[in-house]
């Protein structure tokens, strides 16, 4: 139950950070501040360098299998990017897209590794 809590206390961080940080970009793309290019590049960067913040933030909360706990944080945010994109773009699943949750998979499980190896 302690792992859900946390799990669950980290993947809302995560959100409200993504949520954000999509704010300020959408404004300064809104005042071209950036170009189109940044826009794309920074908009999968951020939330993968955020994911894997987190990460490792939950590896060092953990007790044992860090990559496990990595894997469950990114299940949960591979299970929400999948959900806005079949509600919001109702396209068809591409190998690019399964490519794109496959790097989030596992830089959260990598980042967990790392973050369960790092304990004071």
């Amino acid at each position: 139950m302690n792992s859900l809590k946390n799990l669950g206390k980290y993947f809302g961080v995560y959100l409200i950070v993504i949520f954000i940080f999509s704010l300020f970009l959408n404004l300064f793309y809104y005042f071209n501040l950036i170009s189109d290019t940044w826009l794309m590049i920074l908009s999968f960067i951020i939330p993968l360098l955020f994911l894997f913040l987190i990460s490792i933030a939950l590896g060092k909360k953990a007790t044992k299998r860090g990559f496990l706990e990595g894997l469950k944080l990114g299940g949960c945010v591979i299970f929400f990017y999948f959900l806005l994109y079949v509600l919001g773009f109702q396209g068809d699943i591409s190998w690019k897209l399964a490519l794109f949750y496959l790097i989030f998979l596992l830089t959260s499980v990598l980042g967990s590794m790392i973050g369960i190896n790092k304990k004071a």
